[in-house]
Parts: C-alpha cells; sequence; structure tokens
C-alpha cells in the first residue's frame, strides 16, 4: 500500500513590536522559554535575572549566550517574558515555540492521508517525479553523488532501517563501535550512531510517527541502483538524521536551534528545513543558522496561510526569508508535474528564489497494511464488530465528519468492559507494526482506562498500551484530538493477519464523556519496503538540497554561496512563474551540476566525485550549458518619506496594557510611506542636554560644561516594525514602550532605517514625539 501525504510544516508566530496589534498566538511550550543575555553579562547577572523571573536554567544551548529556562510551577509563559524583555542584561526572550503540520485544504486528512487513495487518484502510478522534471539524469552523467557529502535532515525523525535509504545514512563510526551509553566520540550526545534525537536527547531517530521526515530523507538521498524502489536525487550521500519533533507533530524550538549547530560540528555540508513561521521571525533559530554560516540551508517556502496562497513579500515565511540577507539560505516554492506553480504554495517575487517539484511526490514511507478513517459510514465499518456502546458519531472528530466512540451522545456507563473490534487484515511475517490512530480522552484518571490490544494469527487478544485521564490541554478544555508520541506497537512472529480493538474498562465510580478514536492506521516495518506520496513545499526544498549534495560531489570546494547562486542561474525560466519567484524558474539539477565548470559537457572525474562511485563518461553529444548572465545588481536601497508621529505629545501605555495598531487611546500612530518592500528598523533615541564643541553636541564633562548648550540625541534602544512592510503607506500602532519598558517622560526621535529584500538600506528617515507626564 501507498500512503499519500499532502502537507508542510507551518505554524504561524507573532510578536507585538511598537505597538502592533499580535497575530493569532502560536503554540508554544508551557513553563519554557528562550532567554539570549547581551555580551558580556556575568554568570551572577544571568542567576539575577532568572531569579526576577521565577525561572531556572533547563540546559544552554549550542549558540552564545542562549538559554532555554524552565519557569517555576504557576508562571506563565507571558509573566516571565515580560521579566525577562525589562532587563537590560537579556539581549531577547521568547517562548520555546512548537511547530506544528497543517494540512493543504485540497485534502485537510492529517497526519493520516489514506482517504487520497480513495479519491480516484492513482497515487502507486504517479509520473510527476522529481527526476522527470529536474533534468536528473542527464546530471548523474557527471556524479550521481558522494558519500563524503553530508546532508542534515531536521525533521520529525527517519527510518534508517529502510531498505532503499539504509545505506546512505550518516554512520557516526566512534559510536558504532563503542559502548552503549557511553558518550564515545566526545560531542556531548550519547550514542549518536546515525544522529541525535534533541526532543528526547537519545539517539534513536528512527521513530517517524508522521512519516515526514522518511519521506523527505528519501526524496534527498533514497538509495539508487540498488534494485529496490526508488532512487533519491543524490543517489549516493551521507543523510544525518536530526530529528526535533516531540512524537505528537509538534516541532520544539530549542531543539532545531540544537540540531543547527550539531550539523554544523558533524560536517553537514547542507541541512534541509521543510518547516517554518509566517510573520514575525524566530530570533533564536535565526541566530543558530548565523552561527553556521559554511552550511546551505535548503528551506520550504510554505503552503497556505489563513486558507490561501501566501506572498512572502507581504508576509514574511520565516527561516525562508532570510534568504534576502542570508547568502547560505535558499527559499524553494513548489511545482507541479506540469511546470505550473502549485495552488497551495506561497510565493515571493523576491523573497523565494526558485521552484522545484513537490506536487505528488513519490518516495519512501512505512507500509501500511491497514487503514479507516470511520467516514463513509454513519454505522461501522465493514468488518468490525462492537459491543456495548460503541459506534460512529458525527459528534466530534479529528479529520471531519465522523469518528469512533463508545458512548455516543452521553456519558460511560459505570462498571463496564466493552471493545470495538477491526476486521482480520494481513501483516508482513516477522515485522513490527505500529497502531497509529488519533484519539480523544476524558476517563477517570486511574481507574477508568482506554486500553489498545492486538492479536495475530487469530490468537488471543494482547494489551499493547492502557491509558487513563484525559487529553493534553491545547484547545479548549480536554477537547483536543492528538496522536500518541509512541504509538502501540506489536510483532508478528511467524504470523501474517491480525486484528486491532480498542476497549474501555471502567470502575463503579466516577464517568466522564469517554474516548474519540479516528484516523486508524497500522504501519509495519522493516521486513517489508513502504512508500507514499507527498505534495507541498515541504517535499521541494528536500529536491533542492540533493541537488546541492550532487553539487558537492562534483566539486567539494563550493561554498554555500557559490551554490546558491549558481542553483539560481541555472533554473529553466517558465512563463508560470514571472513574478512568484526571484529567478521565474525551476530547478534544473542538470544545469546546476554543469553550472561554473570548466569543462561543460566533458566528462565526469574518476569515481563522479569526491568518495563517490564511477558514474561513467558524460556522452559527447550532450551540448554544454549556457549559464545566463545574472541581472544587473540592485544597490539602491528603499526610500522612507513622510515619517511621523501622531499625536507628538502623548502619554506612554503602563506596562501589561494593549495598543491596537491604527487606533491608540494613550499611544500614538507612527506613519511613514516606503517606496518597495523592506524590513524597518527603528532607532529610539532620547533627547539630553550637552555642550557644543565645535559643529558637534557632545556630553557634559568638567572641561566642557561652560561651553554653550545644546540638545544631544542619545539611542535607548532599537525595535524592529512588525514584519516585511510592502511599497506604500505604512501605519503602526506606538505604544511609548520599549521592550516591554514604558518610556520616561521627554522628548524621542525615531531613526527610520530600510533595507530592501536584497539587503541594500536606504537613508535614515526621523520622526520625533513627546512622553507627557502621567
Amino acid at each position: 500500500m501507498v500512503r499519500t501525504v499532502r502537507h508542510t510544516l507551518l505554524a504561524g508566530l507573532a510578536l507585538a513590536v511598537l505597538g502592533a496589534a499580535p497575530a493569532a498566538a502560536a503554540p508554544v511550550a508551557p513553563g519554557q522559554v528562550l532567554v539570549r543575555y547581551e555580551r558580556g553579562v556575568s554568570a551572577a547577572e544571568r542567576r539575577d535575572v532568572r531569579a526576577d523571573a521565577d525561572a531556572a536554567s533547563a540546559r544552554a544551548l549550542p549558540v552564545p549566550r542562549l538559554e532555554l529556562l524552565r519557569l517555576e510551577p504557576g508562571v506563565t509563559v507571558a509573566r516571565a517574558l515580560t521579566e525577562l524583555r525589562a532587563r537590560d542584561e537579556v539581549d531577547f526572550a521568547q517562548p520555546n515555540y512548537r511547530y506544528r503540520p497543517e494540512g493543504v485544504p485540497d485534502d485537510p486528512r492529517f497526519p493520516r492521508q489514506w482517504a487520497l487513495q480513495n479519491t480516484g487518484q492513482s497515487i502507486a502510478g504517479v509520473a510527476g517525479t522529481p527526476d522527470a522534471d529536474i533534468d536528473a539524469p542527464e546530471a548523474w552523467d557527471l556524479t550521481t553523488g558522494s558519500s563524503s557529502v553530508i546532508v542534515g535532515v531536521i525533521d520529525t525523525g527517519v527510518n534508517v532501517a529502510h531498505p532503499d535509504l539504509a545505506g546512505n545514512v550518516f554512520v557516526n563510526a566512534a559510536e558504532a563501535a563503542g559502548r552503549p551509553g557511553v558518550d564515545d566520540d566526545g560531542n556531548g550526545r550519547v550514542d549518536d550512531v546515525n544522529g541525535f534525537d534533541f526532543f528526547n536527547h537519545d539517539g534513536d531517530v528512527s521513530d517517524d510517527v508522521v512519516e515526514h521526515g522518511t519521506l523527505v530523507a528519501g526524496v534527498i538521498g533514497a538509495r539508487g541502483d540498488n534494485g529496490l524502489g526508488v532512487t533519491g536525487v543524490a543517489q549516493r550521500v551521507r543523510i544525518l538524521p536530526l530529528q526535533v519533533d516531540d512524537g505528537a507533530g509538534f516541532l520544539d524550538d530549542a531543539a532545531i536551534v540544537e540540531a543547527v549547530a550539531y550539523a554544523r560540528d558533524m560536517g553537514a555540508r547542507v541541512v534541509n528545513m521543510s518547516f517554518g513561521v509566517y510573520g514575525a521571525e524566530d530570533s533564536a533559530v535565526t541566530t543558530a543558522i548565523d552561527g553556521a554560516p559554511g552550511v546551505l540551508f535548503a528551506t520550504s517556502a510554505g503552503n497556505l496561510n489563513g486558507g490561501v496562497a501566501n506572498d512572502n513579500d507581504a508576509t514574511a515565511h520565516w527561516p525562508s526569508n532570510l534568504t534576502v540577507d542570508h547568502p547560505n539560505v535558499v527559499s524553494v516554492a513548489n511545482t507541479t508535474n506540469r511546470d505550473q506553480l502549485a495552488g497551495s504554495s506561497s510565493y515571493g517575487a523576491q523573497s523565494v528564489d526558485l521552484a522545484a517539484p513537490g506536487t505528488d511526490i513519490f518516495g519512501l514511507g512505512l507500509t501500511e497494511v491497514f487503514a479507516e478513517d470511520f467516514d463513509d459510514s454513519a454505522s461501522l465499518p465493514a468488518g468490525w464488530t462492537a459491543d456495548g456502546t460503541w459506534a460512529v458519531t458525527t459528534e466530534r472528530s479529528n479529520t471531519a465528519p465522523r469518528s469512533l466512540t463508545d458512548s455516543p451522545g452521553g456519558q460511560y456507563a459505570n462498571g463496564s468492559d466493552t471493545a470495538a473490534t477491526s476486521p482480520v487484515f494481513d501483516v508482513p511475517a516477522n515485522a513490527t507494526c505500529q497502531i497509529n490512530h488519533s484519539r480523544r480522552r476524558r476517563t477517570e484518571p486511574g481507574a477508568d482506562f482506554l486500553r489498545i490490544e492486538a492479536s495475530v494469527g487469530g490468537g488471543p487478544f494482547v494489551e499493547e498500551q492502557a491509558i487513563s485521564g484525559s487529553s493534553p490541554s491545547g484547545g479548549p478544555p480536554d477537547d483536543q484530538f492528538y496522536a500518541p508520541a509512541t504509538p502501540p506497537d506489536f510483532t508478528t512472529g511467524s504470523s501474517t493477519t491480525a486484528q486491532i480493538r480498542f476497549r474501555l474498562t471502567t470502575n463503579a465510580s466516577v464517568t466522564d464523556d469517554g474516548v474519540h478514536i479516528d484516523d486508524v492506521y497500522v504501519t509495519c516495518q522493516p521486513s517489508t519496503i513502504g512508500y507514499q506520496t507527498g505534495t507541498g513545499t515541504s517535499f521541494s526544498s528536500p529536491t533542492v538540497a540533493g541537488v546541492a549534495a550532487l553539487m558537492l560531489a562534483r566539486d567539494g570546494a563550493l561554498g554555500p554561496a557559490t551554490l546558491k547562486a549558481r542553483l539560481r542561474s541555472s533554473v529553466d525560466v517558465l512563463p508560470a512563474l514571472a513574478g512568484k519567484v526571484s529567478t521565474g524558474g525551476r530547478l534544473n539539477a542538470n544545469g546546476a551540476v554543469r553550472a561554473g565548470t570548466a569543462t561543460n559537457g566533458g566528462p565526469a572525474p574518476p569515481g563522479g566525485g569526491p568518495g563517490g562511485p564511477a558514474a561513467g563518461p558524460n556522452p559527447p553529444s550532450t551540448p554544454p550549458v549556457t549559464t545566463p548572465a545574472p541581472p544587473e545588481p540592485d544597490t539602491t536601497g528603499p526610500a522612507i518619506a513622510g515619517a511621523r508621529v501622531r499625536p507628538f505629545s502623548f502619554r506612554a501605555l503602563r506596562a501589561g496594557a494593549a495598543i491596537a495598531a491604527r487606533v491608540a487611546p494613550r499611544g500614538a500612530a507612527l506613519r511613514f510611506s516606503v517606496d518597495e518592500t523592506a524590513t524597518v528598523i527603528a532607532r529610539v533615541q532620547r533627547a539630553r542636554a550637552g555642550r557644543r564643541v565645535g559643529g558637534r553636541c557632545v556630553a557634559t564633562t568638567r572641561s566642557n560644561r561652560r561651553r554653550a548648550v545644546c540638545r544631544r540625541w542619545v539611542t535607548v534602544g532599537r525595535t524592529r516594525v512588525p514584519g516585511r512592510v510592502a511599497a506604500g503607506a505604512v501605519t503602526r500602532g506606538l505604544s511609548g514602550r520599549l521592550a516591554g519598558r514604558a518610556l520616561r517622560p521627554g522628548r524621542y526621535r525615531l531613526d527610520l532605517v530600510a533595507t530592501d529584500l536584497t539587503g541594500n538600506a536606504g537613508r535614515p528617515a526621523v520622526a520625533g514625539f513627546r512622553i507627557a507626564s502621567r
């Protein structure tokens, strides 16, 4: 069977800056914050900062001065951030964000996507693979890749035992030959044989519950020419799994930071990041990328934002928008097998570099042997049996409209033992099978249990998991469906058939709403090979990462900036991409691998590149690739006009008070216009008395205090106007606060500097204002 996955990893984050109205809250890890200290802050000063915020250090992160803090019980993230941002010792403080997968609405059923095979689309026969669109066979005439090139995959894990990938997985020789439970190579990570899980802090990177990272890894480097299934863009490569998810579909911000540093330290030349956020920049991840200038980061441009394809020039998507001012970041949109921009793909005439195939990409997964979403019938599906009150209901569901529940329309009974049992299905012998599902629970803790059981070969049912209590919070109280972090599993032994059942046992006291089960699917590994089909920029980005690996196999001396430039200059320009991506084109592997070589069209070097297998000579008839001349560089910065603050004099809001953009009863409004899309930084300066010395106004000293009095401007802080501002008039609320602290009464001015999407800064504009006494 083949699963179909249509999604990318996205989340929306927002930061209130200059009093702008905040966007919808993003998921955050409760009881945790990230803080980066200013340079020169001592250990004693850091302890004071933590103490004032009622927090303790959880661990230092591998970015200078960045730390994960764990809050004391009862302390909210918002309260801790207010305390931390008010401290001069703090560079920035932010929540520990939790990124999560979001579906593309042409079929929103995620994480289970089996229904896409039942829409009439022949997933197993999909022709729109990356190789058909990017001229990979021609590139393979020069090189099929090299085992010396390491590509990191920051994602949900990778099934390293998959037989179509295993030969290309990174192996840490010191740990592989070392002792279990010992950090044999001294890098601070124990048993990191194939990579590391930075959420669970162990070396098991194969528990890819949502199967996203496995498909991404296969797009980059499934083993080629091995007689099995599919091939990756780079047939020979080293895939370094960097797992950062919590097993329930969320990606952990602190774990991502650690994964970036680990990939750099382990020698990764390319890192794929198929996730992102819309709106405000995640400073922690940005700082981590800044600390790895020798790595090329291939990033997905994003899918839908609020139900529509997003223009990343207008609403920034991070980290992909870092491509604008980072030579080691490349942003990738999604094209179909008809060379059209996918309807769900984000785009950006300035903030997205190029597009690559990302629709119906056929690749690696687990073997799915059984699936049921309970949506096709108002009664139990064919072959299912139930005792007690188990039935299908529309009361609530993980993916609309239906789910399976023990007690439709009411609460479960006391002193009961009821179950819903699946039909018999085929399984491979000598395999381990996972019972993947989404569930929502409200049961008496420690007394009433949801029991998940399996039977193999017609034998007795064996309990694989028992769980009590209510679902984790995160939506309305106890109303959230979630996928278990560790799905229950069973082994098949010599049997080739199995059944599963969901059973509820209760005592004689409290009753509650019971359990709801949805989107059940059983996957087995490793004795058989699984495949799936995915759609989204999540799968366009690794296509580019794979081509970058081929380029490095051909010429290992290429740096990230050169890789990015050649990827951009060698695209196939397409009418459908005009005005949608900055190059106007779709990835061409052949052109990228040949770009800049002295022997365009000539024979491959022996071995297909450093450490790679022999690729064979290039056919003499292959025409040379003509690299188009790069466009004239843009060296003109954006112009800001009409900068003003209205009203000029106002009272600052007190700590904790809110101000909405454009409507500021006690604050003011900053207004200006800009002639192109730009990032705007405001330096907040305060008027202070000084003495005139020559043509300058300087601070008062003993020697100059008798000189003429003048007003000088001293910078008291800087902040960023939220997101990217588009060309035209701009209005932002101005609260009179800086880093959460109300400014003191006095005269101030804002020095506004706009930087365009190619990194050019314009001339400063000035807007003055006065904070009145309360």
